[in-house]
């Protein structure tokens, strides 16, 4: 009780045309030791447009505080506050905070169409079908009537048979 925890990100790694100056993150209001207040702090340039949502706020929402404030010299500050938040259990095997507890989501870039320019520039290349991959689909497919059992087929394989590494977007 008493400790001030502060992080500082600054967005540099991979910057493309699609999300210059762009920024998506999340943040979960609560941790597993009390809490008086949890804090998330957006500085963009005034009149950027920050998209925000609030997620599992039925109970909480109205402890959460929004604020926006002009810094001057062109830039704004948003500010969310959520006072004596919730601990995250400690119960082995239980289900993850985030499916119930408040988090934020919080983003400056306007459309799904930004986000999948800038994500095909940074993928570019790195996603080649090979020869295999094209053999793979071939004996996956064979014998489908329809495209939509081809598709079915794919999907069926890519979801029980792939392993996949969780890299968030603003990562």
């Amino acid at each position: 009780p008493g400790d001030v925890l502060f992080l500082h990100y600054q967005s540099t790694a991979h910057v493309s045309e699609a999300l210059s100056g762009n920024f998506w993150d999340s943040h979960l209001f609560s941790f597993t030791d009390p809490c008086l207040e949890s804090k998330y702090v957006l500085i963009t340039p005034k009149g950027q447009r920050v998209q925000h949502r609030l997620h599992n706020d039925a109970e909480s929402g109205e402890a959460i505080e929004h604020r926006v404030r002009d810094l001057g010299e062109g830039f704004e500050r948003n500010e969310w506050v959520f006072r004596n938040p919730p601990p995250i259990g400690r119960e082995p095997s239980a289900v993850p905070p985030r499916s119930y507890l408040p988090w934020l989501d919080v983003t400056t870039i306007e459309s799904w169409g930004e986000l999948s320019s800038w994500y095909s520039d940074l993928s570019s290349g790195q996603a080649e079908v090979t020869r295999s991959v094209r053999q793979k689909a071939d004996e996956l497919v064979a014998g489908a009537a329809t495209d939509e059992e081809k598709i079915a087929r794919v999907l069926t394989f890519v979801a029980d048979d792939i392993t996949y590494q969780f890299i968030p977007f603003y990562q």
